[in-house]
């Protein structure tokens, strides 16, 4: 599962990698599902190239977390033998909702 705060906005899927297979890619999924129901994908990222480590970003999005009616989750599929392709990291770059800007310190520029 995604764990993201409800009202959060969603912006891009990162995934680290070491790719050395140039035949096949890793891909990443940020995807919601309505337990029961149905599925969306909101955005994929693949890995590039055979050179090895590496990093890729998806599109930009712009989703808001919805958590009362969907639930969030990240799908990798490594598509190769685990030897020649390896998932590293993936990471969600997301916005938080302006009620945690409320804790927040106050900080004043003079």
């Amino acid at each position: 599962p995604l764990l993201i705060p409800n009202g959060s906005v969603i912006k891009y899927l990162r995934l680290y990698y070491n790719d050395t297979s140039a035949g096949t890619n890793l891909i990443a999924w940020l995807t919601r599902y309505q337990p029961g129901v149905t599925s969306e994908d909101l955005t994929v990222v693949n890995s590039a190239g055979s050179g090895g480590y590496g990093t890729m970003l998806s599109s930009e999005i712009t989703h808001t977390v919805d958590i009362d009616n969907w639930a969030y989750t990240i799908i990798v599929a490594p598509n190769a033998n685990a030897s020649t392709n390896a998932i590293c990291g993936i990471r969600v770059a997301y916005y938080a909702p302006s009620i945690f800007a409320a804790f927040l310190p106050v900080v004043l520029k003079n």
